[in-house]
């Protein structure tokens, strides 16, 4: 895959690929510059298995940024394990002099427009506490992600993990989910045990709705899309 972009705040076309190994080091130097704060020995190790062993057959993909055949931006989405499509962008960074030009903003949007037959739910999720200058969670919150829940003890040294999600507006809704899992008289909820009303299950069922179209793929990026 490859797309180009004119972003108003850019001097350059802004072009979106798929990861390919002739840019192994280009992209492990990027994420490197994310060290100590955004990533730790542990996470650059993992993007440099990932790196070595990647395929896009075993459900993840990474996607690139370049401006003027400089690589400023990349992000890594895999699947999760379980039912439903549920996908995980896992290690996301853009070039610090290349921020807040709406290249971040193009290359979530790429990454969604590319996933969209096969994304029901794409989630992130931010460390509770971090460096102000590396919270990204007011930028997940501009491409469309809501607060989904908050894991105590979720990374490493302990710190609460942040989800972050958005639902997919083209994914078929309802497909695979068998008829005995619909309300009925006698449902509870699991944790509590109390009857739960078909109101409440309604509502249950709406907590995450699917984003307008506007916020999804290519409808999130604020520039032109060039052939």
């Amino acid at each position: 895959m490859e797309w180009n972009f004119k972003l108003p705040a850019v001097q350059g076309i802004v072009t979106i690929k798929s990861y390919d190994p002739l840019f192994k080091e280009q992209v492990a130097g990027l994420y490197r510059q994310g060290h100590p704060d955004s990533f730790d020995d542990y996470d650059l190790e993992y993007i440099g298995k990932f790196l070595d062993h990647f395929s896009e057959a075993e459900n993840k993909f990474c996607f690139l940024a370049f401006v003027r055949n400089i690589l400023v931006g990349a992000s890594i989405v895999e699947k999760v394990f379980g039912p439903q499509d549920i996908w995980e962008t896992s290690y996301a960074i853009v070039k610090g002099t290349a921020r807040k030009l709406g290249i971040g903003r193009t290359l979530i949007g790429a990454q969604e427009e590319c996933l969209r037959d096969i994304t029901r739910i794409s989630f992130v999720v931010n460390a509770g506490i971090l460096p102000e200058t590396v919270v990204s969670y007011p930028f997940w919150k501009s491409v469309g992600y809501e607060h989904w829940a908050v894991l105590p003890g979720y990374f490493r040294d302990d710190l609460a993990g942040i989800f972050l999600a958005k639902r997919n507006p083209y994914y078929r809704i309802g497909r695979g989910i068998p008829r005995d899992s619909r309300w009925s008289a006698d449902i509870v909820d699991s944790l509590t045990g109390e009857k739960v009303s078909k109101r409440r299950y309604g509502e249950i069922l709406r907590s995450l709705g699917p984003v307008s179209k506007e916020k999804w793929g290519l409808g999130l990026i604020l520039g032109e899309k060039i052939p």
